[in-house]
């Protein structure tokens, strides 16, 4: 039997870029090969919760987070949404995670953030 996939909320460390803190929740064990969720528009990464309790459970290090302005991640008080933006802060999480590559899977919005 498998042990329990672990939940914990990311905090500033793992990505904050001008003053926008992003929000995480990450399953599996951090040395497990990374999978990233990310969420399209008016979603936010609890869209992900049964996929990534499901990966995590199955051998991953599952990271899902919310995009700046979503959930529980700050808004940019610049107004700054573009998708290159949206780009550099999956770069920051990334970093955050040691640069570690591996899948990332996205609903339509954050389709071309993930292919970055």
């Amino acid at each position: 039997m498998s042990a329990p996939a672990q939940h914990a909320r990311a905090h500033a460390p793992l990505a904050r870029r001008q003053g926008v803190q992003l929000a995480g929740d990450a399953w599996g064990k951090p040395r497990n090969p990374l999978v990233v969720l990310q969420h399209g528009g008016g979603q936010t990464r609890h869209a992900w919760k049964g996929i990534g309790q499901v990966l995590g459970e199955a051998g991953y290090r599952t990271i899902a987070f919310d995009a700046r302005g979503h959930g529980d991640s700050d808004w940019a008080p610049d107004g700054a949404y573009s998708q290159d933006v949206m780009v550099q802060d999956l770069q920051r999480v990334l970093s955050a995670l040691g640069n570690r590559t591996g899948p990332a899977c996205s609903w339509a919005l954050r389709w071309a953030a993930a292919r970055a």
